[in-house]
């Protein structure tokens, strides 16, 4: 049996529209070393929407998060089809692949039958060590502040539910970070602002000072 990896989200800016990135991998479930196969889940995001439709989308794997060789050459899965952005990819292991304590996804993404692919900018674990992982049954043995939740970079973490966004935390400058739950739409404009939820189509709430605080409700500005 295939191991099956639970749904990662990623984001296709196409040529158009700058590459937004990986998000945030909510949770990994690794298969064992031997493993001929695994089950791959995502989530692909259209400019900032879920993807619908048909995507080629080339996997090349790599042993670690940050290697430049690959384990072998690209593959490329046609005409692969996605329904409210969720997809998924049946990965063969050759036996060196199998070997690899770790492996590492590196995705590029096009429309069916395109002529280029737009390489997202971050791997995805696909197989490995579950402490490198987020369990949705619990964790432990954790060591902190080496073990966390999060990003390595300015790119804001978000949180889904329904495939769309309920919360955010976002760092707008060397300061305070920002925090923002509600509507997905709700947004903070400085540093050190909190949401607390809240917001409707056309009425959002929004936090133009630094520090500002908006409660709930809608159509609020600070």
């Amino acid at each position: 049996m295939p191991s099956t990896i639970p749904f990662r989200h990623l984001s296709f800016g196409r040529s158009r529209l700058p590459i937004a990135g990986l998000a945030l991998m909510l949770a990994c479930v690794s298969g064992p070393a031997s493993a001929e196969s695994l089950n791959w889940h995502g989530v692909l995001d259209d400019a900032g929407k879920p993807a619908e439709g048909h995507f080629d989308i080339q996997v090349s794997l790599h042993p670690h998060h940050d290697s430049k060789d690959a384990l072998g050459a690209p593959v490329t899965f046609h005409a692969v089809s996605v329904k409210n952005g969720k997809f998924e990819l049946p990965l063969e292991l050759d036996a060196s692949q199998q070997a690899q304590p770790e492996l590492w996804l590196q995705l590029a993404v096009r429309d069916s039958g395109a002529d280029s692919f737009e390489t997202l900018p971050k791997r995805d674990l696909a197989k490995g060590n579950p402490a490198a992982c987020w369990g949705t049954s619990g964790n432990s043995g954790l060591a902190n502040p080496t073990n966390f939740l999060g990003t390595l970079d300015t790119t804001p973490l978000s949180f889904r539910v329904n495939n769309q966004r309920v919360g955010v935390f976002a760092v707008q400058g060397a300061a305070s970070p920002s925090v923002i739950f509600g509507f997905g739409s709700n947004q903070s404009l400085a540093q050190g602002s909190v949401i607390s939820g809240g917001g409707a189509s056309g009425f959002t709430n929004i936090s133009r000072d630094q520090y500002g605080t908006i409660g709930g409700g809608r159509n609020n500005l600070t």
